[in-house]
Order: structure tokens, then sequence, then C-alpha cells
């Protein structure tokens, strides 16, 4: 990636802001990168070790390109660290201080709806301030200094999106951006295989507090695990105690506050995207943004606004939505599913949720309960984990001859074939799973499949 800086730096105070070794000139830097592929002389090459490749092992292409260089190598005409991601860090903090016109910076996190939540906020900043984002799923070590070093001299107000798989990576994003409000959407069951308890993803959301100086914690009412904390608004679609609490009603949602109430139309259904409206509501009157504007922001969101993604497939329509997952995420797109009008029959792709560890089982089979009451038309079950959502979905009374399994995820195409054969004229069908099971490649093979059918039919014609 090269990003452009809208305020360039000068070595010197990079050097000076990321603790760095080395002499250097007092040239100014207006572009960063991270791929050395990308250089061009007089960017700031940053060696970064990803999970696929180490950007130490390009130092030398980036230096021969003329790029200054920000290496854990002793090397001549370099800055030195002791570790590169965390001097990004640092820079992306440096960077954050010369926005002058800035007046709040946002932060979000949870295990489901962090993104919704971001794109309604924005929207709804989008009537009174000068607001920068994170961009779809930026949301890690990488992604968070990126997307802060990506915003323009004028922001007002900085929207950043936080996600996490380990202890300790909410705490160093959260003293980055050091944000004036924190939102924590919920707490699931996402990345339990790694944190074994959601009492540890709760500690593990809760970092997100590490980095603020007073300010405002946005949380959802009813969550035990985030009780007593300070400075603390809550959020509701559920219960008028909250703080917020937004009701939804034939295309409308009204808002109700300790000043009153206001109501504003609403396109997306479903009770997820509620939820995530409610505290993007919450973080805007924070953010001392007028009930006015709100209201006239929210009758701005759209279905597109929300992750999912309906894709029409000749006589099947795709709604798409495997960017990742959990428990909580799967129920929350088959409750999306069934809040969908127009759609009359429906049916839902489930695969693998990941990182679920010792309750990987346990989980799918909960997973299968749940989809068996949703009434679908057929149920598509894909990855090592067919076998535990089938029983769970059979228990809760589905009908066995409505379940198509496919255990192999080397094979997508069984899955296409599945999709095919059994679909009916008009069905809406969810996929949903972690993204690293690659729904995609079903869909792919689907539409191999149906252009094949078409062309066949238009042949025989």
């Amino acid at each position: 990636m090269r990003i452009r800086l809208d305020i360039p730096l000068k070595l010197s105070e990079i050097k000076d802001a990321i603790c760095a070794e080395g002499n250097i000139t007092e040239d100014t830097v207006s572009h960063i990168v991270t791929d050395s592929r990308e250089c061009f002389s007089g960017d700031l090459f940053i060696a970064l070790c990803g999970r696929d490749d180490n950007g130490e092992h390009y130092v030398r292409d980036a230096a021969l390109k003329g790029a200054y260089i920000i290496t854990t190598q002793s090397i001549d005409d370099a800055l030195t660290v002791s570790d590169t991601l965390l001097a990004l860090l640092e820079l992306a903090k440096y960077y954050k201080s010369k926005l002058k016109k800035l007046k709040y910076t946002v932060a979000i996190t949870g295990s489901v709806g962090k993104t919704t939540t971001k794109e309604f906020l924005k929207i709804i900043c989008d009537g009174k301030y000068k607001t920068h984002a994170t961009r779809g799923n930026e949301n890690n070590l990488l992604g968070v200094p990126l997307t802060i070093l990506c915003a323009d001299a004028d922001t007002e107000i900085l929207i950043l999106e936080m996600g996490m798989n380990h202890i300790g990576e909410i705490s160093l994003l959260s003293r980055c951006a050091a944000p004036d409000i924190s939102v924590i959407t919920n707490i699931g069951t996402a990345h339990i295989g790694i944190l074994k308890s959601r009492d540890n993803i709760a500690k593990a959301k809760l970092e997100i507090k590490d980095g603020m100086k007073g300010g405002r914690l946005i949380l959802p009412y009813g969550e035990e695990l985030l009780y007593e904390q300070e400075r603390a608004h809550y959020f509701s679609s559920k219960s008028k105690d909250a703080d917020i609490y937004i009701i939804y009603k034939e295309g409308n949602v009204t808002v109700f506050d300790k000043d009153g109430y206001y109501t504003a139309p609403f396109k997306p259904t479903g009770e997820h995207n509620l939820e995530c409206l409610c505290a993007a509501v919450l973080a805007a009157e924070d953010a001392d943004i007028s009930k006015d504007i709100i209201a006239r922001q929210i009758s701005l969101i759209s279905c597109e606004n929300t992750r999912q993604t309906i894709i029409p497939l000749n006589k099947f329509y795709i709604l798409a939505d495997y960017y990742n997952a959990s428990y909580e995420s799967v129920r929350a797109a088959l409750d999306q599913l069934l809040s969908l009008e127009g759609y009359t029959v429906k049916s839902a792709l489930l695969g693998t949720v990941l990182e679920l560890g010792d309750m990987s089982e346990e989980i799918h089979i909960k997973i299968g309960r749940y989809a068996a009451k949703k009434n679908l038309n057929n149920l598509y079950l894909y990855g090592e984990y067919a076998k535990s959502i089938r029983e769970g979905a059979i228990d809760a009374g589905y009908p066995e001859n409505k379940i198509f399994i496919n255990e192999n995820r080397d094979d997508p195409r069984r899955t296409a074939l599945q999709i095919s054969r059994n679909g009916t004229e008009g069905e809406i069908i969810l996929f949903k799973a972690s993204n690293a099971v690659r729904l995609g490649k079903v869909l792919e093979e689907l539409k191999s499949i149906i252009h094949k059918n078409v062309k066949g039919e238009r042949q025989d014609g």
C-alpha cells in the first residue's frame, strides 16, 4: 500500500515521533509505503513483518528506488527501530496530533456489528463534520494506523473500527488513536477458541478505554460483562431504561432519549441493524450532533450501508455475508434474511465458523437449532462442521430431506450443484461463514453453472 500524507512530515520529526536511531536528512516525506513494489524516490518505506511475507527482505529494493527506510536493521541512512509495527502506530499517533481541526475521535469495537455501526455513524456525522472513517474492514494493527495517516488535514471527526484476535491488540490501537468516544457493540463468542471465555473477550474489548483521557464509553444495555463502567452511556432496541432506546415500525425508527423522542425513515431491517443504529446514534449525540441532523441523516442510510449485499443471479438472489462469522453474527444474518420483504422463498448456506476451539461442535449444533426455527426452504451446509449443524437442525425438527451437506471445503462445486438443482425461482439464499471458508468460491461455481445452463437453453432454443 502507498498512501499520501495530506500533512507532509520531516524525517527529523518522524525520527523523534517513533524514537528511532540513525542519521537522516531534513527532507520531507509526503508518501508512506508498506509494499516495496510501490515505492518511488522520496517515499518512506516501512519494513513490516506480515503474515505471509517480511518487509525486511525488501529494504534494499526500496532503498535502490530512492526511498527512505524504517527498519529493524542497522543500515546507513535508515531509521532503525526495535519494532516496525509499533513504529507505525507511534507515527500514526503523532500524525493525528497534527490534525488541528479534529474535534472527536470515535473508536468502535465488538464481536458483531463493528462495520455496520461505523458505516451508520459515518453517514450521520457527514451531516455536520468533515468525516474520515475506516475503509471496508481495515481494522487491525496495520489498518487502523494507516487509516489515521490517510486523514485529510481538515478532518473534523475520525471514526476508527478496531478488531482483534488476541489480548492486548485493542489496547495498542486505543493508545494509538486516543479516542474521545469509544463504542463496544456487544460481547459475543467470536475468537472464543483463542480467548477461551466471554469474560476474556469482554476484557479484551474493554482495552478500548486504555487510550482514553476522559470521554464517553458507549455500551449495550443489559450486558452483565460490561456493567459498572465509568463514564458509560447505554443503548438498546429492547429496553426503555437505556440512555438511547430505538424502536422500528413500518419503515421508520423512533429514537427515545433523556430529552424526548424523534422519528426518521430507516430502510434497513432486522434487529441487528437496529442495534447498530442505536450505538451510532448515541455516539453521534455524544459528538454534539443535533437531533434534527441525526434524523435527516438516518433517512439517507440504505441497505447498501450494511455488511450484507444482495446479488441477483438468474433465478436466485444471493444474500452474501461471509466476511466473518460468530454464533451471534450467524443468528443476526438469519434474522436479517427472515426480515427481508419481497422474497417468498428463503434458504441458507451455512459454513464453518472458525476460532471456536473446544466449543466448535457445541456452537455449530446451536447454529443448526437456531436455523431450524426459521422455516427455511432448504439448508445447505458446508465445511468440516456441516454434520454438527445438521444434527442441531434435525434435533430442532427441521426436515432431513431439506438438508444438503458438503464437508469438503476443497469442493465448492458440489455445493453449487446442490443449490442449482434444488433451488426455486425467485429464491433468496443467505451465504454465511467465516471469511477463510471462502464461500465466494461457491458463488463463483454457481455463477458458472447458471451461465452454462442459460447458454445451453439458448442454444437448444
